[in-house]
């Protein structure tokens, strides 16, 4: 099913004297692949909880696909699996899975067909009589995102869908999210798992405090990981040559025998200094074994933009 947009209006959300949500404006259009990431207490399973439903005491609105998310009308077009998915104890997986499904207001023969589908996609086919309160945490969790695409959403809402997985796993559902997405399907998803994020995430929101700190496109985000002002520069031969000399370098520390890292100069161009140490190292009698900027990881981004708050 094509994907509806989700439009988030001055959103505030307090709970007696605190306010966990304040004032937060976001545009996630349809078909989009958005991460919401930020460190814990700041918001994010608030915000989701808003956005489903789950929580209507807010202030401010949410439009899904156009609609107000409080009505009636928007409930069986998402799909929400929240951090710890639960289920009634005494019921086997098909049992769990066939009530969510009619809940959802799926007809009961394509439901039966629907199941066994997402089971064999998340390979846990093979548990669908196995009593819920058998499985393991990994599976527990890929029952929670079954029953969140049973019903084919248009939009789909995540909260830590890929935590208590085993590599593999989260692999598997990062390429179902994929899917989706190339399908039209809206996802919005919170993670602590910077590199699942950076992996399938289109946008990116940092929430801190209850506000929306940062957003922007995964696309621009790499590209503020690889704006740096440091190299590393390793020498298979030593030149005769101080290489805090060269013009754009701003410091040299040693990091090794015959490596360094290099500081650039505010306002210089990375490239230009990089081309610059090897023109002069090799014309001083040395030999490069390999140079190149050091490249932000999305933590380092995330923790600049948090001020070093961690997850």
């Amino acid at each position: 099913m094509a994907g509806g947009g989700v439009s988030i209006r001055r959103l505030s959300k307090s709970y007696r004297l605190t306010e966990v949500i304040k004032d937060i404006h976001l545009d996630i259009p349809a078909g989009e692949v958005f991460g919401l990431i930020g460190p814990n207490g700041a918001g994010k399973t608030t915000t989701l909880k808003c956005i489903v439903g789950l929580i209507r005491d807010y202030q401010g609105e949410i439009l899904i696909d156009g609609q107000s998310a409080l009505g009636s009308d928007t409930v069986n077009h998402i799909g929400y699996m929240p951090q710890s998915p639960r289920f009634v104890a005494w019921r086997n997986v098909h049992r769990a899975l066939r009530i969510f499904g009619r809940l959802n207001g799926m007809d009961l023969e394509i439901l039966e067909s629907r199941i066994d589908e997402v089971l064999e996609m998340l390979d846990i086919i093979d548990f669908k009589s196995k009593p819920v309160t058998q499985l393991s945490g990994g599976t527990l969790q890929k029952l929670g995102f079954a029953q969140s695409i049973l019903h084919s959403p248009s939009i789909l809402v995540l909260d830590e869908p890929m935590s208590s997985l085993d590599p593999q796993s989260r692999r598997q559902i990062r390429g179902i999210i994929q899917n989706l997405r190339e399908r039209g399907t809206t996802v919005v998803f919170s993670s602590h798992i910077l590199s699942d994020v950076q992996d399938i995430a289109d946008r990116v929101g940092i929430i801190n405090y209850g506000q929306i700190t940062h957003l922007g496109k995964m696309e621009d985000i790499k590209r503020e990981m690889r704006t740096t002002r440091l190299i590393d520069l390793d020498l298979s031969v030593d030149p005769k040559i101080d290489l805090a000399s060269i013009p754009g370098v701003n410091s040299v520390d040693v990091t090794g025998q015959t490596s360094y890292r290099i500081r650039v100069t505010d306002g210089q161009d990375t490239d230009v200094v990089i081309d610059d140490i090897i023109w002069k190292v090799m014309n001083s009698g040395g030999s490069v074994r390999s140079v190149f900027p050091v490249t932000k990881s999305l933590e380092d981004v995330y923790m600049q933009h948090l001020g070093g708050r961690p997850l």
